[in-house]
Formats: structure tokens, C-alpha cells, sequence
């Protein structure tokens, strides 16, 4: 299968081809035909699998085989994710994907004013990506209309959870059109989010691309039983020693991830942390300057750093165990 066998538009081609893409992953095999036959779907799938690009291809192009008519300037797709970084991220997949499209697209997000984002609203966006609070503030604002979406996407129900956002999630779902494709990606299908599933899909497929807690064959595991009060000691001998760059250290409280960045930093590895007490701005140049090498090592808690996609990352330490099994993958 190749993507020009899935029936994709021409433009949609042309970007995936300019991205570098070859052949579709294999939820991208599953998702994309599911999608473009106009069905529901939930789907189980990790960060780095293609996810994000197995909904946004088909969605964009149902989405422009009935453009907006003119005048026209309530928001038609509305994708909600957990954290900032990751509504950033599906924002820049926007950008590439729909280079050709021409799509109209807002981001909204806590951590920077709301003006702005509503001043853009009013100049008219077919899609969204927002966190949940973000857009009940801006419901709350009445600077917005759900009431003519056509395709939903929740993109990591199960972080909304985990993050306390069961309540907002079903407050913004009353608020949509019964007539519309919805697309829901989780960790796992229990408790809450089985019961949202039961909620907002009809007649779903269901396709478990990876299962939870399932561990990638292609990572390799070590363990080290370090008491307590040497793991930052420990951790900057073995970053140092082994000469490693472009870390990624989990830690489970914002205290603890200050603390260990200050450690490291100390040790003469450049590090930052990462977590919900960074404004937006300051998140976002972190995650850069991780990403562009400008530091070897960060540090985030679980929360922050839910749903990062950052290319060839090659070392991940989990300073704590996560509360989760789910996150540790």
C-alpha cells in the first residue's frame, strides 16, 4: 500500500511527499481508509506512529471536497488535545500537511492571553485545535459557534482524564452537532474513556494498533537501583560518561524536575526543565532549543511532556515510574 493507492487529494500528496514520506505506517494504513469512508473510529496508537498524520491527511481531504462558502466563517473540525505542546504540534502538521489546501486553522491554548486568539477567531478558522479550557473559556466568551462541526477528533482521552479534564470534555461535546464523524485516540479503552467512546461514537471501528502498555521492539531497556538521594548523582555520572546528548529525563512533580535540572546543570550538562508553571512562550523555546541541541538534556514531568514528538531521540529516563504504566512507553 502507498498513499497514492488511499485515494488522498493530489495537494495532499504533494505535501506528503515534500515531508519525506514513503509509505503509510500501519495505523496510517488502517485510519486513513476508515476515515475517508465517513466512519467513526477509535484507535489505540503510540507518539511517533504516524497518528497524528493518519487523521489529519483524510480530514482535510473531506474537509476540502466542500470548501466553505463564502461569508461562511464558523469553524467545521475541532480536534481537542490535553496540553499545549501537543496542540502546537498538531498546529505545525496543520501547516505542513495543508500547505497546498490552504487551510484556515486557529490554535487555542492556556498559558498566553485570550485577546488575540479571539481576534483570529473573528477573521474565521475551519478548524481548530485547542485544549479543553482554552475553548470553554472562549464558549464562555461567546466568541465561538461548535455548532456547525463536522469532524471531531480527541487526540489522548485518556491524558484528558488523567489531567482532569473528564467534565470540560463532555461540557464542549453537548455542545456539538449530533451529525458529525467523530475520531477518538486513547492509551486505552476502560473506565471513563469507554464510557466517552459509548458517548460520542457511532457504529466505531476499533483498531488497537499498538495495545496498551505495549513496549516498542525497537527500545532497549536498563534498569539501575539507585537509593533515593544519589539518583542525581548517579544520573549526571551516567549522562556524562557515556557522552549522551538529547535526553529525556521523566520525573512525577514539578519541585523535582527544577531540582534536577539545577543538579545537572551544576554537573556542567546543559539542561532545562519543563512543566505547568513555565508560560507558554518559555515552554515552547525550551522545546526548541531541546530539539535544535542547544541542551543535551530535559527534564518534565509526566503531564508536560505527555504527547512530545521529538525526532531522533535516542535516550529516555524515567528518574521516577510513572503512576501510569502507559506513560513509561
Amino acid at each position: 500500500m502507498t498513499f497514492h493507492t488511499l485515494g488522498l487529494r493530489h495537494e495532499l500528496l504533494k505535501a506528503i511527499e515534500q515531508c519525506g514520506y514513503k509509505t503509510p505506517t500501519d495505523v496510517q494504513k488502517k485510519v486513513i481508509p476508515a476515515l475517508l469512508r465517513g466512519r467513526d473510529l477509535f484507535a489505540t496508537a503510540q507518539t511517533g506512529s504516524g497518528k497524528t498524520a493518519s487523521y489529519l491527511l483524510p480530514l482535510l481531504h473531506l474537509l476540502s471536497k466542500t470548501p466553505h462558502t463564502e461569508g461562511f466563517s464558523h469553524p467545521r473540525m475541532l480536534i481537542l488535545t490535553p496540553t499545549r505542546e501537543l496542540t502546537l504540534q498538531v498546529g505545525a502538521s496543520l501547516e505542513q500537511y495543508g500547505c497546498y489546501l490552504h487551510v484556515n486553522f486557529q490554535l487555542l491554548y492556556g498559558g498566553v492571553k485570550i485577546d488575540p486568539q479571539v481576534r483570529r477567531l473573528r477573521e474565521g478558522a475551519e478548524v481548530i485545535v485547542a485544549t479543553p479550557g482554552r475553548l470553554l473559556d472562549i464558549i464562555a466568551l461567546k466568541k465561538i459557534n461548535l455548532a456547525f462541526i463536522e469532524y471531531f477528533v480527541i487526540d489522548e482521552a485518556d491524558g484528558m482524564f488523567d489531567m482532569g479534564f473528564h467534565n470540560d470534555v463532555y461540557r464542549i461535546v453537548d455542545r456539538l452537532p449530533a451529525s458529525r464523524q467523530t475520531l477518538l485516540f486513547s492509551a486505552t479503552l476502560m473506565g471513563k474513556v469507554k464510557m466517552l467512546s459509548q458517548k460520542v461514537l457511532r457504529k466505531p471501528l476499533q483498531f488497537e494498533i499498538n495495545r496498551a502498555g505495549e513496549i516498542p521492539k525497537t527500545v532497549t531497556h536498563s534498569v539501575c537501583r539507585i537509593d533515593d538521594e544519589k539518583k542525581s548523582e548517579f544520573l549526571a555520572y551516567w549522562i556524562g560518561s557515556k557522552n549522551w546528548h538529547r535526553v529525556l529525563v521523566f520525573v512525577k512533580t514539578k519541585k523535582r524536575a527544577d531540582e534536577v535540572a539545577s543538579y545537572l546543570n551544576d554537573a556542567g550538562l546543559s539542561t532545562l526543565a519543563i512543566h505547568g508553571e513555565h508560560k507558554a512562550g518559555a515552554r515552547k523555546r525550551t522545546l526548541q532549543a531541546f530539539r535544535d541541541g542547544s541542551i543535551r538534556v530535559l527534564v518534565g514531568t509526566d503531564i508536560a511532556a505527555r504527547g512530545l514528538d521529538i525526532d531522533h531521540l535516542d535516550y529516555v529516563i524515567n528518574y521516577e515510574m510513572p503512576s501510569v504504566n502507559e506513560d513509561y512507553v
